[in-house]
């Protein structure tokens, strides 16, 4: 992503210090976890900081987060951040990673799926959860979806709530 056009001159690259995050939650950490004032996501590894919700995403979702948090763009504090010079580990700045970088998001994406598919939920409702996710994280995040959700999916829930619709073969879409 490129810098503004109005910036004259240009920002400096960003380093990965993490200053800017570690000073004030972005808008995405914000709707992520109304009212942290450390963002869960910010995390250390390879000698700089990074933000875990952009680096889990992926697809159309990816693009976004980076357009929004301006990634690539430079660096918006370059003045008077010493963390610039000398980028400082966890320890040195007093960082304690915080148990959304340390939790297991693919272990937690299938037991939410397992838990929804044996929720009284109606297929409509399902159909345009996989709509949603085929199309802010791919396809193949769509597809995991549903596996989980039919694996955990009583069949009386298709005659009481509504099957899942199909495509012309007999498969979800």
């Amino acid at each position: 992503m490129d810098a503004p056009e109005f910036l004259d001159p240009p920002p400096r690259t960003c380093v990965g210090c993490g200053h800017c995050c570690r000073e004030a939650p972005c808008a995405l950490s914000s709707r992520l976890y109304p009212g942290v004032r450390k963002c869960p996501e910010l995390v250390y590894h390879d000698k700089r900081w990074w933000c875990a919700a952009v680096e889990r995403a992926r697809g159309p979702l990816r693009e976004e987060y980076v357009s929004e948090l301006y990634i690539g763009a430079g660096c918006c504090q370059p003045l008077f951040n010493q963390d610039r010079v000398k980028i400082p580990t966890p320890e040195a700045c007093g960082w304690k990673e915080s148990p959304a970088s340390s939790t297991d998001w693919r272990s937690a994406f299938q037991h939410f799926c397992a838990a929804l598919g044996g929720a009284m939920v109606s297929g409509d409702a399902l159909w345009l959860i996989a709509r949603y996710l085929r199309g802010k994280a791919g396809e193949e995040i769509a597809k995991e979806f549903l596996h989980h959700v039919f694996q955990n999916r009583p069949s009386f829930d298709n005659d009481f709530m509504g099957e899942f619709p199909r495509n012309r073969n007999g498969n979800e879409e």
